[in-house]
């Protein structure tokens, strides 16, 4: 732990960890930007390249279940046999819990999480804001009705080019 404070405490990163209110703990701050990709290339190079591995079968469109928990296991696994600071069981976050035993279970009993993604909704909300501020003439739970039949109806339809 002390080893990754270190790297993190040089002036490469510019962030600050804090001591927390509580015992033996630190604040930490959330990386962005060029100050995320530093740290990642300070990580080890196979924690890396295994989690974008995971993170792209995830991704495919039918992936297996049981492939996925082993990949996710070993990968569990790879994290806590590194012999540095920081790798220890007590370091395993609820999110690394979830990559294990979650995600394969919601894969074999939804055929994949693509579906998850929020984006048609988000695509919905953008539609009917736009809609309903450029337009007054009626209430807006109508408005945003007649918006979503609009863009159903005319999803598969594509435009002429010009002469």
């Amino acid at each position: 732990m002390s080893q990754a404070i270190g790297v993190l405490r040089e002036p490469l990163f510019q962030i600050e960890l804090e001591q927390s209110k509580t015992k033996d703990k630190l604040d930490w701050t959330s990386l962005r930007g060029s100050d995320r990709k530093m740290l990642l290339n300070e990580l080890p190079p196979k924690l890396v390249h295994d989690f974008k591995v995971i993170h792209e079968m995830i991704g495919i469109s039918n992936p297996t279940d049981d492939q996925i928990h082993a990949v996710q296991s070993e990968w569990i696994q790879d994290f806590l046999k590194f012999p540095y600071d920081g790798y220890s069981k007590s370091n395993v976050t609820p999110y690394m819990h979830v990559m294990g035993y979650h995600i394969p279970h919601l894969i074999k009993c939804h055929a994949g999480v693509k579906r998850f993604s929020g984006q048609g909704v988000e695509k919905n909300y953008h539609c009917t804001r736009k809609q309903s501020l450029t337009s007054n003439h009626q209430d807006a739970a109508s408005d945003i009705l007649l918006t979503d039949s609009r863009v159903e109806e005319l999803q598969h339809g594509t435009r002429a080019k010009r002469k």
